[in-house]
């Protein structure tokens, strides 16, 4: 009985271990997990939400939506991090990258890990130029 019992979950673990599909990670918070986010002279009121989710590919993804009552410029930057919570570094994140804000316009920042051992991300966000 222990050996059927067994070989059945077993059975199961292997079947569902080898589904490929994109899975959205819902945060708890109806706007967004705020540790996910840092803010430096900058209103946090323009994060409208921020998602993640691993694509098929295993590659962890991201997606951060601004929106302000006023235009404003502003730098960002991504940071991976891998299990524990380190950075996991890469040429094309490394940097901040400046972007305008238009007044009263929504403005959806995509963002793809380069690294399969990334489980989660760190936005940095502020106005007073890149870094």
């Amino acid at each position: 009985m222990k050996k059927l019992l067994l070989i059945i979950t077993i059975f199961a673990t292997l079947i569902t271990g080898c589904t490929n599909k994109t899975t959205d990670v819902v945060l708890e918070d109806s706007y967004y997990d705020s540790s996910l986010v840092t803010f430096e002279a900058i209103d946090p009121k323009i994060v409208q939400s921020v998602k993640k989710r691993f694509n098929n590919n295993g590659l962890l993804e991201c997606e951060i939506v601004l929106k302000s009552k006023s235009a404003i410029n502003l730098s960002y930057k991504v940071d991976w991090l891998d299990e524990q919570g380190f950075v996991l570094r890469n040429a094309i994140d490394d940097h901040y990258k400046n972007i305008r804000l238009n007044s009263n316009r929504e403005l959806i920042i995509n963002k793809l890990a380069q690294d399969q051992r990334a489980k989660s991300f760190k936005i940095h966000l502020t106005s007073k130029g890149t870094k």
